[in-house]
């Protein structure tokens, strides 16, 4: 089953560029292939040696490995119960999913649908060259990728300079809404002697009279068209407690 997986995934390889895994997996298959001893001494001892001579990966040791480990390092080390370890698990298990998503485009998508066809033509071709050696060696082309490759590291890294851009745009926002403020305080015009004298009658009354205002916007309007209702107005709410 495992020797099956294998095979099954090998096709990624070349076209994830990782050429020497490419070589290396067409021989081991090759091998196991032609040798049907061999096919039977590995249904009796399947472990492949990965550290050093007489330690194997255990069931136990290859989930940690490559199932728990990446938990173990992401998440705090203080003291906690249950329920806050399970949020922090599924944190950081949607933190690696987010991470390792591959974000493609239309043309990205065709490369997926046809890249293990191309693997498995590469495979084919290296165990041709190199294990049969039945046509001549040709290394062109051994290193492309028709797949984008995303590394953990690099993707912390585009995920720090997005939050470095929006805090320098939230900086730049507030810059700019900053000066807007004090550009209009700057346009803020002040009332002449003259004006005041004329909004002084607005204050004949207790209340705001509509046909006083008109008449004393009459008169504002003869010497500055800055005026209209709802300046005078703002005008008489401001300085009515003083009258």
């Amino acid at each position: 089953m495992q020797i099956r997986n294998l095979a099954a995934f090998s096709p990624l390889f070349p076209v994830a560029g990782k050429s020497n895994y490419a070589r290396s997996v067409t021989f081991f298959l090759t091998y196991v292939e032609d040798d049907p001893h061999l096919q039977e001494l590995l249904k009796c001892v399947c472990s492949v040696n990965l550290t050093h001579p007489g330690h194997y990966f255990a069931f136990d040791e290859a989930l940690e490995r490559f199932g728990v480990k990446f938990i173990k390092q992401n998440i705090g080390g203080k003291t906690m119960d249950m329920d806050e370890l399970k949020s922090q698990i599924s944190s950081v298990q949607t933190e690696r999913d987010s991470i390792m998503a591959i974000k493609v485009s239309t043309i990205g998508f065709s490369k997926i649908f046809t890249c293990y066809n191309l693997g498995i033509a590469r495979l084919i071709a290296i165990q041709r060259q190199d294990v049969y050696k039945i046509d001549s060696r040709n290394t062109q082309g051994h290193q492309k990728r028709d797949v984008i490759v995303h590394k953990l590291s690099e993707n912390k890294n585009n995920e720090i300079q997005r939050q470095q851009i929006n805090n320098t745009d939230q900086v730049r926002n507030t810059n700019i809404q900053e000066n807007l403020t004090t550009e209009h305080k700057r346009q803020c015009r002040c009332t002449t002697n003259e004006e005041k004298k004329v909004l002084d009658n607005l204050f004949k009354f207790d209340f705001f009279s509509e046909e006083l205002a008109i008449e004393v916007l009459r008169q504002l309007q003869d010497i500055s068209n800055d005026w209209d209702m709802q300046r005078i107005r703002i005008y008489w709410n401001n300085h009515k407690q003083h009258n």
